[in-house]
C-alpha cells in the first residue's frame, strides 16, 4: 500500500489527495521516494544555486520540529510568493 511505503496513514493521503491537507516537505519527500524520485527531480532542472538553496530549505525544514500552524504559515508564505511570480503568465 503507498501509504505505508510512504510511512503515512491512509487518510492522511487520502486528504493530500483530495486538497484537504497539505503535506509535509518529509511527507512529499517519502512519498516521490515510494516511486523512486528525489525531490530534486520532482522539482525539474534546477541550476546548481537552486539545489543548494532547496537543500537547504529542506534540511531546515525537517530539524524545525514546526507546530502546525507554524507549517501553515510557511506554506501560506511560499504560495503568496508564488502567486507574486505568475503574474507574467
Amino acid at each position: 500500500m503507498l501509504a505505508e511505503r510512504a510511512n503515512i496513514t491512509w487518510s492522511f493521503l487520502s486528504k493530500i489527495e483530495s486538497g484537504q491537507q497539505n503535506p509535509s516537505v518529509l511527507s512529499i519527500i517519502n512519498l516521490l521516494n515510494t516511486f523512486g524520485m528525489t525531490l530534486e527531480e520532482f522539482m525539474g532542472n534546477q541550476n546548481s544555486q537552486d539545489k543548494i538553496y532547496t537543500n537547504e530549505i529542506i534540511s531546515l525544514l525537517k530539524s524545525a520540529n514546526l507546530e502546525e500552524n507554524d507549517k501553515e504559515f510557511i506554506l501560506a508564505a511560499l504560495k503568496a510568493i508564488n502567486k507574486g511570480k505568475d503574474y507574467g503568465k
